[in-house]
């Protein structure tokens, strides 16, 4: 659930136990987890908690930002125009591909490839120089992948299209 917290609307009482690591939603650091237990689940048994103050304090910020956004509805508004934005243009592209079935395509994570593969390289340092980073796809498939979490801007997401439209001008035979 770590990449959907927060990002779309979602029906809570279809699970028992949610449970969300919230770094790429909130764009903070690491260890800010929220869990969402359905009240039959709980066990009446009372456990001794440390809160992490400094996480908790920024969530509380964030959240505050997001609702002034328009909360959750609004924030879902943004990442569909987003990955919109990004899959249309690949999907009309000579060189980048999608191999995801359009039904199932991530909001939040929109893994692509180059062809030539070649290029891929070439491509980051590319991005890098704009610095645009961590756009090299996961470790076990490989490929390129943006990542448009909640902090990614649209302005953000049209700077990296412009980027793969010059980066395809150039290498387009």
């Amino acid at each position: 659930m770590s990449s959907n917290i927060l990002s779309r609307k979602f029906d809570v009482s279809k699970f028992g136990v949610i449970y969300a690591e919230l770094r790429r939603m909130l764009d903070r650091p690491a260890g800010i987890t929220i869990v969402i237990v359905r009240e039959d689940l709980l066990v009446d048994q009372q456990k001794t908690v440390v809160e992490h103050s400094a996480g908790m304090y920024m969530a509380g910020l964030v959240f505050e930002y997001l609702i002034a956004r328009g909360g959750v509805q609004e924030i879902e508004k943004a990442n569909e125009k987003k990955a919109k934005l990004l899959y249309d243009y690949i999907d009309q592209s000579k060189i980048y591909q999608s191999h995801i079935d359009p039904k199932v395509r991530s909001r939040m994570n929109v893994p692509f490839r180059i062809n030539p593969p070649e290029l891929e390289a070439q491509f980051l340092a590319g991005a890098e120089a704009l610095r645009m980073y961590q756009l090299k796809g996961h470790r076990s498939v490989g490929g390129l992948r943006a990542s448009i979490y909640n902090a990614m801007t649209l302005e953000g997401v049209t700077a990296l299209i412009d980027y793969m439209k010059a980066f395809e001008k150039k290498h387009s035979a």
